[in-house]
């Protein structure tokens, strides 16, 4: 596991959290497997309001799995600082 220490104390470690990190990932392969969809499916249909709602949608969802990683990022942070 990787261990850092904040700026503002640097007698606290903080490890980095891996949930945090999977769920980042799995953001980012949403946003690229939205583009790419929605390009394939919108060459397919020839509809560029397709291709925008694939990329309307993957966008959505990847930010919202973003923000989730963010928050258990934030959280744990919290948690070790406690400790």
């Amino acid at each position: 596991m990787d261990t850092k220490t904040t700026s503002q104390n640097p007698l606290v470690n903080t490890s980095s959290n891996f949930i945090a990190k999977v769920i980042m990932v799995i953001a980012i392969v949403i946003y690229v497997c939205g583009f790419i969809a929605g390009i394939m499916v919108g060459q397919q249909v020839e509809s560029f309001l397709t291709i925008l709602l694939y990329w309307v949608a993957a966008a959505l969802s990847g930010s919202l799995m973003l923000g989730f990683s963010e928050v258990i990022r934030l959280l744990h942070e919290i948690n070790q600082k406690a400790k």
